[in-house]
């Protein structure tokens, strides 16, 4: 009697704890090479300049923009030309709530121009950069060089620092296709690649950017690039699947899941 009435509370408290898992929030997929389709096939606004290559390789998009420095070329989310074409399945990125820009991207080779604008020792422009921009506009520009990833700054963030080198962090970014993570929350984000956390702060409003209006990429809200957005740099790069979570923290179902199998072993061993 006794060892059914344990089994019929455990099953009882089971129950309970799974009716509280709340559903995963829904990924949105954004751009999937397994379809064998370009970006632009796939809802993106492709700005491929004359001497840029973009094709399908080993699954992944090869973009090459290394033929000519002067090439700025990649994929948006919405045309900053005019504001109104909008990759049809793009959420609102709403920093408060959080959510998290998930890419898959190896630098096969990137160059850059001596030009540190703020003689601070550091190179200030990259050869591929990811921006993601919130719905009220604050954000993030990332640069990638062959051994570093890095933050642009804005302004205010010392002399002639727009456009700058920010905080940065020493990494490999040719030696593989790199899982990304950009977890986005309240006033920070952290950079994750594979998993592991390589780099975090403060996100920036890069308005008034100095871009004329019609070509302003940092004014769109809710907008994603990828691509080199740089006269003073190349790069030659293969994307892979990009995607938004709803959540920059881990899903809590996972935390309640354990915290009930630790009751239910408390349970199981008091009593027998």
């Amino acid at each position: 009697m006794k060892k059914t009435l344990r089994f019929s509370f455990a099953c009882l408290l089971g129950s309970l704890c799974l009716s509280l898992v709340p559903a995963a929030n829904a990924d949105t997929v954004l751009y999937d090479p397994n379809l064998g389709t370009l970006p632009n096939q796939q809802g993106w606004l492709s700005v491929v300049d004359t001497s840029t290559t973009q094709s399908m390789t080993g699954g992944l998009v090869n973009l090459n923009t290394t033929a000519d420095r002067d090439d700025q070329s990649g994929y948006f989310s919405e045309d900053p030309f005019n504001g109104t074409v909008t990759h049809p399945n793009m959420p609102v990125l709403d920093r408060t709530a959080g959510y998290t820009v998930r890419f898959q991207v190896q630098v096969l080779s990137e160059g850059h121009n001596n030009r540190d604008d703020n003689n601070d020792g550091k190179l200030d422009r990259a050869g591929f950069s990811v921006i993601a921009i919130s719905q009220d506009l604050a954000g993030l520009e990332l640069g990638f060089f062959e051994n570093r990833v890095w933050a642009y700054a804005n302004s205010g963030e010392g002399t002639n620092s727009f456009f700058t080198q920010a905080e940065g962090v020493a990494f490999d970014t040719t030696a593989g296709l790199v899982n990304y993570d950009l977890a986005i929350q309240g006033d920070n984000y952290q950079l994750s690649a594979n998993s592991q956390s390589i780099l975090s702060g403060s996100l920036r409003n890069y308005n008034p950017s100095g871009l004329p209006p019609l070509t302003d990429p940092y004014n769109n809200p809710s907008f994603l690039f990828f691509g080199d957005d740089t006269t003073s740099a190349d790069s030659n790069v293969l994307l892979g699947r990009v995607e938004v979570l709803n959540s920059a923290i881990p899903e809590p179902n996972s935390l309640l899941v354990i915290g009930c199998s630790v009751m239910l072993l408390g349970y199981r061993r008091r009593r027998t």
